[in-house]
């Protein structure tokens, strides 16, 4: 995800504080920005704001959070085993070796 470009919406989602809502139309980046946002948590790189041209900052070490923590829901089955089964892969991809 390092070398991902993100629209500023995008950006600012992964960054927000708190519990996040992403309501948009089918083929938007829905779950990779849901990626993106669990894996900015984890403290892993995510890549780069579009609109400033600036890479992402690491999500701070205070606000880190395990993978225990956090929940993604999902409104069928099938988005959910494909946000699993494309979380697994990041995390193999960005986990160091």
């Amino acid at each position: 995800m390092k070398g991902i470009e993100w629209t500023g919406e995008q950006a600012a989602a992964i960054q927000a504080e708190g519990h996040t809502l992403l309501a948009a139309s089918a083929g938007t980046g829905k779950t990779t920005t849901v990626i993106g946002k669990i894996l900015w948590h984890l403290g892993f790189g995510v890549g780069i704001n579009r609109q400033t041209g600036e890479p992402i900052p690491p999500c701070p070490a205070e606000r880190r959070l395990e993978l225990s923590q956090i929940a993604a829901i999902t409104f069928t089955e099938k988005a959910a085993y494909d946000l699993k089964k494309k979380l697994r892969e990041r995390i193999a991809e960005e986990a160091p070796e």
